[in-house]
């Protein structure tokens, strides 16, 4: 397969690209799951509800947004690998989502159970896609994005937040 070419995505995702490998999708989001959840059952139980600043999110809510946000990427994977690359798909305002999103009343055990459910459906989605389907592309804010970019993408964007956390809350 083909290194990833800057083409495949919109410039904005570069930041979560850079953060990854470029080998084959689905086990890089095996492993990429494997560090997230690591990552996060490592945090002590007196940071889970820890917000850095007023307004910001906790580490509860930072996890259940990489969630949501799998969600929709994947989706998005999935309509550029099924040949639905000519609707334009919508953007996800992630602050919507978060405010939409109550997480105070769930452990962060139970948000490292949905991330770990949601990312083994999106390793199966990627799992079978060929070469041709990984390099089809969805449409989304006047950029087409292909489905492999998609899986570095959310492989990222984890790692993203990671780093975050690392910098501003630990």
């Amino acid at each position: 397969m083909n290194t990833l070419q800057a083409t495949e995505y919109a410039p904005y995702f570069q930041k979560y690209t850079s953060l990854v490998p470029h080998e084959a999708v689905a086990p890089l989001l095996a492993a990429n799951g494997i560090e997230v959840t690591s990552f996060f059952r490592s945090i002590p139980e007196a940071l889970h509800s820890y917000r850095y600043a007023p307004g910001k999110w906790t580490i509860k809510d930072v996890l259940q947004h990489i969630t949501d946000t799998e969600r929709v990427l994947a989706f998005r994977a999935l309509a550029a690998a099924r040949g639905d690359g000519a609707s334009s798909l919508s953007l996800m305002d992630e602050n919507l989502y978060a405010a939409g999103a109550d997480t105070s009343h769930v452990s962060l055990a139970q948000l490292i159970a949905e991330f770990e459910a949601v990312r083994s459906s999106t390793v199966l989605l990627y799992t079978p896609l060929s070469n041709d389907k990984l390099l089809q592309t969805s449409h989304v804010n006047g950029q087409y994005t292909t489905a492999r970019a998609w899986g570095y993408i959310m492989a990222g964007h984890g790692l993203h937040h990671i780093n975050v956390i690392r910098e501003r809350y630990m």
